[in-house]
């Protein structure tokens, strides 16, 4: 047998090193105990997934935490806002819950931020830097994403070869240029074919705010000044109002560009009719319109950039894990959370299943670029977001923006100047 005398020496550096895990263990579940003597805990975990998508990942991590139980409740998207606050006030909600990534300071009061030996700003390093401006409040982590997708152009590629246009938009200019190749509008201003679906309301532009949002990103605007504490895109400089006279240029029947009105229908359907050459959308949309249209042939494009200029700007939508302040195991929910959002082998089989695409940098830099994913991945690095005080006023302030000027109510100045002053009155 081999000599198992130790020298004093040698027993103080092991012992050291057994203190030194055992403290990590109890720093992270609380108990400083070994593998497989942690008591049982249940977590409720609710969603709107499949719940076989999510049964994958909960799957993985029982293997790791065979303490742990997670019982997962599918909700039905139109319904899951309600009942989740519903279930909140009531003291009877999930201990993790599936949240919209603009989402996170509306619901504040209700999340329990990661415990800083589990989760930080350096923890977020690994997914693209707008998670980190959705997760971060006060230096502490309050979400961690599923998925990542972004906003890109749909194109009809008949209509653009009948246009004899090569390739779709890669600039704003060669957007409007091919605007006016691709509509078809009658001399009494009937819009027969838009060219491009963009300068309406929510109404007949799905995207109506994410556009808004990231031409301002694109033209420099300060859309929230963090170190001020304030809102200042109308007040700093002119670069919101940049924005917004060009995307309300479509819309104006004396603009050149005119393409696009508040009678057309909504742009998915537009676009899946033919009746329009182009569209702002997401990857999430990209199954169901071909499940409407399955013979339409259409492509997906980067989102056209300002010309001219080194700051490229896209914006992103996407849900993440958030875990309850009510939880009586907040630790074992974040342990959850970071398991499976920070483990690209333990998300594939869930990203595969539910057919989106992954958050963590390096598994988004694998796609081809020249691809459809490859497209909305690469986006996501550059993909910008701003503080929401409360994600669904502040979309729906941006949208009235624009509605006011359509219906004249106000000019645009006018408009944005009472945008900005409506959000720093709730802030």
């Amino acid at each position: 047998m081999a000599n198992l005398n130790f020298s004093k020496r040698q027993l103080i550096i092991v012992a050291a090193a057994v203190l030194l895990v055992a403290g990590f263990l109890y720093v992270i579940f609380a108990g400083g105990k070994e593998e497989g003597q942690y008591p049982p805990v249940s977590l409720a975990f609710w969603g709107t997934d499949k719940t076989e998508n999510m049964e994958l990942l909960i799957a993985s991590y029982k293997q790791l935490r065979p303490n742990v139980t997670i019982t997962y409740t599918e909700v039905a998207p139109e319904e899951y806002e309600s009942r989740l606050l519903e279930a909140l006030a009531a003291g009877e909600g999930p201990d993790v819950f599936v949240i919209k990534n603009t989402g996170v300071s509306r619901q504040k009061s209700r999340l329990a931020a990661a415990d800083l030996t589990q989760a930080n700003a350096d923890t977020l390093k690994i997914f693209p830097t707008v998670v980190a401006q959705d997760a971060l409040r006060d230096g502490e982590v309050y979400f961690l994403p599923l998925y990542m997708d972004t906003l890109t152009l749909f194109y009809n590629r008949d209509l653009l070869d009948q246009a004899a246009i090569a390739q779709p938009p890669q600039t704003w200019d060669e957007f409007q240029k091919d605007v006016v190749k691709l509509r078809s509008v009658t001399p009494a201003g009937q819009i027969l074919r838009a060219g491009a679906a963009i300068g309406g309301t929510k109404q007949t532009v799905h995207a109506a705010s994410d556009l808004l949002a990231v031409l301002m990103f694109q033209n420099g605007a300060t859309v929230w000044d963090e170190q001020n504490q304030t809102f200042k895109f109308a007040s700093e400089n002119n670069f919101g109002m940049q924005a917004l006279d060009f995307y309300l240029q479509f819309v104006n029947p004396l603009s050149g560009y005119y393409t696009w009105s508040e009678s057309q229908p909504n742009d998915l359907q537009a676009f899946a009719e033919g009746k329009a050459a182009m569209i702002f959308a997401y990857r999430s949309e990209l199954a169901d319109l071909k499940a409407k249209t399955p013979f339409l042939n259409f492509g997906v494009a980067p989102l056209p950039q300002v010309p001219g200029t080194e700051r490229i700007a896209n914006y992103a939508s996407y849900e993440g894990l958030a875990v309850s302040k009510q939880s009586q195991a907040a630790g074992w929910a974040w342990d959850f959370a970071l398991y499976t959002t920070t483990n690209n082998e333990i998300m594939k089989p869930y990203l595969d299943a539910a057919g989106k695409l992954p958050a963590l940098k390096t598994a988004l830099s694998s796609y081809p670029e020249n691809s459809a994913d490859g497209i909305f991945a690469k986006a996501a690095f550059t993909a910008r977001s701003f503080f929401m005080p409360d994600d669904l006023k502040v979309k729906e302030i941006l949208n009235d923006t624009i509605k006011n000027v359509i219906m004249g109510k106000f000019d645009a100045a006018r408009s944005l100047r009472q945008a900005e002053e409506q959000m720093n009155q709730f802030r």
